[in-house]
């Protein structure tokens, strides 16, 4: 089946021994996926495959550039299992306390770099492990998300709760701790105003497809699939895990 040849690039990105290696690994996982394509495979399997291959790329950077750095979350689609080549990739760090915050955004920041070699580019608006708000201890999680969840308005509570809500762990598991995404979910089933925040986020009118008239009176057909169709799926399909506490991404 094509897919296995996608599944092979991502044994191969795991397996990487050395930051060239890695590398190499990448391209050649850029590569295979455009035959996987040429295939005609299913778009959900190819999402789903892919998202694996980022997932391990992520992983084995961190493994070999930040190894005591802490424990390392994909978010956003690659979190969620939907990505596509091209999809950009949201991380997370959970810092190890005996880590310095500066030695921390430095370590990740060459992860990002690594990564980027590698072809998988970091997310556009910025939420990557790099940044002081998406790396941070155990503790200061912790009080992060008991903010968001009080008060979702303030602080870029709707956004943040999201990201938590998509992210994965990468690598080894988490330290005995309760997963980033479970916390998230408890603090907001405990705050209804919380919930309530998240559905009107997931139902604010956003992009929307045109008509064919107005396609034909207007000539311009163009329309942003992913704002216009998937992401408010996305962010209601969220928002119902939230409230039923599912650990279904």
């Amino acid at each position: 089946m094509a897919v296995a040849a996608l599944d092979d690039a991502c044994r191969r990105i795991a397996s990487a021994d050395n930051e060239h290696d890695l590398v190499t690994a990448g391209d050649h996982a850029h590569e295979v996926v455009r035959t996987v394509i040429d295939a005609r495979l299913g778009a959900a399997s190819v999402a789903a495959a892919w998202s694996s291959v980022a997932r391990a790329a992520l992983a084995t950077a961190a493994r070999l550039v930040a190894p005591g750095l802490g424990d390392w979350y994909a978010s956003g689609s690659v979190g969620r299992g939907d990505a596509l080549p091209g999809s950009d990739l949201e991380t997370l760090v959970i810092r190890s306390a005996d880590v310095t915050p500066d030695s921390a955004l430095a370590q990740a920041a060459h992860v990002q770099e690594l990564l980027g070699c590698c072809g998988f580019r970091a997310d556009d608006n910025g939420a990557v492990a790099s940044r002081v708000r998406f790396n941070r201890t155990a503790q200061e999680w912790a009080v992060g998300i008991g903010g968001w969840a009080a008060d979702p308005s303030a602080d870029r509570g709707v956004v943040m709760i999201g990201l938590l809500a998509d992210a994965l762990p990468v690598g080894p598991a988490a330290r005995g701790s309760i997963e980033l995404r479970e916390q998230a979910g408890i603090a907001v089933r405990a705050q209804p105003p919380a919930l309530a925040a998240m559905l009107q986020d997931a139902t604010f009118a956003r992009a929307y497809i045109p008509s064919r008239l107005r396609t034909l009176t207007s000539g311009d057909g163009r329309v942003d699939i992913k704002h216009a169709a998937v992401d408010p799926v996305v962010r209601i399909a969220r928002w119902a895990g939230l409230s039923c506490g599912s650990d279904a991404l």
